[in-house]
């Protein structure tokens, strides 16, 4: 019997890479008009930016994900004044996300059901806590949560173990009575079936070539039996 159920945030409750990619042409438009910048240029020492602090923290770091810290490394590697450009184009960024972030169609209807009967919800995502604590409320679905995990809390992004033992110690749950729901097969699936718990593929975004061997869904709205839900082929109530 299906206890809790933790989500993912991003590409989970709402289309994180969509909106990020356009975040990222607002921010670029901006470096190009106040840094006199070429596009590419930029783009090219974003990525480098990327590699060196994964290459320094370690890819599955939670800090690895903070803007802040990539943008002003970026900015070094182009020998372009940090103060104020790195800060704005943080900023700049999240606020577009948070702009144009909108809840997955029947998320909020299947979070409801899930309260009805008393289910225990968590977030259980990678990322720092402030900013997916801010999509969250920008979807309007924080109410509907018991408990929010991110990866910085725990240390360490999924599938290292540390996240799903968080959710299962807050939620006091068995992990054959928890459901884990992400969009990555290799983070999300993977790391919850490591540490026992169910889990689902939100397909809806990614393409997962090992999805005939997932449970996979690609819509809330398909799981709500009129007061049943069923995700996949595993039944929650």
């Amino acid at each position: 019997m299906i206890k809790a159920v933790f989500f993912d945030v991003d590409d989970t409750l709402f289309a994180f890479t969509q909106c990020s990619r356009h975040a990222m042409e607002k921010v670029e438009r901006y470096a190009v008009e106040k840094l006199e910048v070429v596009r590419e240029d930029l783009q090219e020492a974003i990525c480098m930016a990327q590699k060196q602090i994964g290459d320094r923290l370690g890819f599955s770091h939670p800090s690895f994900h903070n803007r802040q810290i990539r943008f002003q490394n970026a900015l070094e590697i182009l020998k372009k004044p940090i103060y104020p450009y790195a800060t704005e184009m943080y900023t700049i960024y999240w606020n577009d996300v948070l702009e144009h972030a909108c809840a997955e169609p029947g998320v909020e209807k299947f979070l409801g059901l899930l309260k009805e009967k008393g289910i225990y919800t968590g977030i259980g995502s990678d990322m720092t806590s402030y900013i997916q604590n801010k999509k969250v409320e920008r979807l309007g679905l924080a109410p509907y949560f018991d408990c929010f995990i991110t990866s910085e809390e725990a240390g360490q992004d999924k599938p290292g173990q540390e996240i799903f033992k968080l959710c299962l110690e807050k939620a006091k749950v068995k992990p054959e009575e928890c459901l884990f729901i992400g969009d990555n097969p290799d983070k999300d699936i993977a790391g919850a079936e490591k540490a026992g718990m169910y889990a689902a593929c939100y397909s809806k975004y990614s393409t997962p070539f090992q999805k005939e061997q997932m449970n996979c869904f690609d819509s809330y709205e398909a799981c709500i039996y009129g007061k049943e839900i069923k995700v996949g082929n595993i039944q929650i109530v």
